[in-house]
């Protein structure tokens, strides 16, 4: 299952690069774009990597999870498209900073917003098993700041939730909600992923000029609709 996994994964960004090959774009266009997609790409991989070692490792500070946020999920779920859009249609280079002081901000809250459903979100929305980050062991920013600030019963009992795999319990799960919230972690992250939502929006306010009203609106409207989202 692995092998075929790593293979398909490997003829989906071959299919990948051969769809901006073939978009007809002007050639200077696609030949950036397909430079910014390998990019892209490295970064994924980078983040998706430190994910790993984290999970391996059993432990992580915030720095390393944030940073971690930013290389994978930031980058190929907002900053790597945008950015894509953007050579495509023709923008200059300088115009890709502009767009990372948005996109970074918005992907990490978009991954913040990811964990939280991942706890306390319902299987309806979600479209998976309750609790199944915490069946996987996952290391993220809740889990960090819980035990960072949890006292060492709480931390004994957050780890040992976390090691129980498929014999994960909904018993378990409502205890593991609960230490997220008694240690103020649930609300530590709400607070940063406003904060981050709010560093998005500042940024497209500074585009005032370079994009159209119409264009500010829907990225204002992305920016919200990813912090907030139900599913």
């Amino acid at each position: 299952g692995v092998s075929i996994a790593i293979i398909m994964g490997d003829m989906l960004m071959a299919f990948g690069n051969d769809i901006i090959f073939r978009s007809g774009f002007p050639q200077d266009r696609i030949l950036r774009a397909l430079s910014k997609l390998q990019r892209v790409v490295s970064y994924t991989v980078i983040g998706q990597g430190r994910d790993i070692y984290m999970e391996y490792k059993k432990e992580a500070s915030e720095g390393e999870i944030l940073r971690m946020y930013r290389n994978k999920t930031a980058q190929y779920t907002v900053d790597g498209p945008i950015q894509l859009g953007s050579i495509l249609a023709g923008a200059p280079d300088d115009l890709s900073g502009k767009w990372s002081e948005y996109a970074i901000p918005v992907g990490v809250a978009f991954q913040i917003r990811d964990d939280i459903l991942g706890i306390f979100g319902t299987e309806a929305k979600l479209g998976k098993p309750v609790g199944s980050d915490i069946e996987e062991g996952k290391l993220t920013l809740l889990v960090s700041r819980a035990l960072e600030q949890g006292t060492g019963a709480e931390k004994k009992e957050l780890r040992r939730i976390l090691s129980l795999g498929t014999a994960l319990t909904l018993p378990d799960v409502d205890r593991f909600r609960g230490i997220i919230r008694d240690t103020g972690s649930l609300s530590y992250a709400e607070t940063m992923m406003r904060g981050l939502i709010g560093d998005g929006r500042s940024a497209i306010g500074r585009m005032e000029g370079v994009i159209d009203a119409s264009s500010k609106e829907f990225f204002l409207a992305v920016a919200d609709y990813l912090a907030e989202r139900e599913y």
